[in-house]
């Protein structure tokens, strides 16, 4: 009984970390390089106010059936960063302005850019997919310097063959 309650563990912290990388199909962004102006995963919100000054709206929410804290989005013109505990949890960029710390990516980049970067991610993409005028292209997120993807992806979101939306995530 016992054996079978470890290996249930075991699989609940292995299939997060698969879920992501999949052997590696998909490119892999350092969580250090994650980050716009500066800000990612558990940037303080008194940070984020202080990069970016004071929001432009401010959206709270509460699901008392999923949520442990109250939830907060900081709206800066089409972007927003969510905050939970008093830190990042996420962000979407839907605005040229902020680009992300990596490679200098930025709302309106041409597909042709961003493909020739995450190779890898682009190739998971289907036939279907890659002809589609909406396309999202999704990378991992890890620590590149030990070999590690953590269960967070970034998505790029084009619409008809520009970026639209960068968007950073972990799964619940």
């Amino acid at each position: 009984m016992v054996i079978q309650g470890r290996y249930i563990i075991i699989l609940m912290f292995l299939v997060p970390c698969m879920s992501c990388a999949q052997n590696y199909k998909y490119d892999v962004i350092d969580i250090s390089k994650a980050n716009v102006l500066g800000i990612g995963l558990g940037t303080s919100a008194e940070e984020v106010t202080n990069s970016f000054g004071s929001y432009d709206s401010l959206k709270i929410s509460f699901d008392p059936l999923v949520d442990e804290d109250t939830s907060k989005r900081y709206y800066y013109r089409k972007s927003f960063f969510d905050i939970e505990q008093g830190e990042v949890t996420g962000f979407t960029v839907s605005n040229r302005e902020y680009p992300i710390n990596y490679q200098q990516i930025k709302v309106g980049d041409p597909i042709e850019a961003i493909k020739t970067i995450f190779p890898k991610s682009y190739r998971q993409l289907s036939e279907e997919e890659k002809t589609s005028p909406e396309q999202t292209l999704t990378v991992c997120v890890g620590n590149t310097k030990e070999d590690i993807v953590y269960d967070i992806e970034m998505s790029f979101v084009f619409s008809h063959e520009k970026l639209k939306q960068i968007v950073l995530w972990t799964p619940l």
